[in-house]
């Protein structure tokens, strides 16, 4: 212990550069820190995955991986060209016939799985950026500025 106080002792003529060194280090570190913080913040506030509505519709019989039909509880409530969910798969309506719609599975590049009869069918509400343009314009101007002071420090 008694060395170290020694060997600071000869830091006393360069105090101000000593200071102005440690300031410099700990600010490029704070914004290195900070830009996986921004690059968070834009992802959860200003993109968002589409919203997914209740639309009141079940499927009635069990749908395989191979099955480009689905027989659902009520086929009014399904139109065409309409995006659905059904548990993590995405489909296109293609066309409706009473109960039975033909769709166009895995939607979105979303994998397509086989279903039990009873699973719920959701409206996709939205396209697929559903966040706050504004939002991902301010984050990436920060995460801009981050990096210049990052930079300069």
């Amino acid at each position: 212990m008694s060395t170290h106080l020694r060997l600071l002792s000869f830091l006393n003529p360069y105090k101000k550069q000593v200071v102005f060194a440690w300031l410099v280090v700990t600010l490029a570190a704070a914004f290195t820190m900070l830009l996986p913080q921004l690059l968070r913040v834009a992802i959860d506030s200003g993109l968002k995955p589409p919203a997914t509505v209740e639309i009141g519709v079940n499927l009635t019989d069990p749908a395989s991986r191979s099955d480009t039909t689905i027989v659902v509880s009520d086929g009014s409530k399904l139109d065409r060209d309409q995006l659905v969910q059904i548990d993590a798969e995405k489909m296109t309506i293609i066309s409706v016939s009473g109960d039975t719609a033909t769709v166009e599975r895995g939607a979105e590049s979303t994998e397509i799985r086989a279903h039990r009869s009873d699973a719920r069918v959701l409206e996709v509400s939205g396209t697929t950026f559903g966040g706050s343009t504004d939002t991902l314009l301010l984050i990436g101007g920060a995460i801009l500025a981050a990096a210049v002071l990052r930079a300069f420090f």
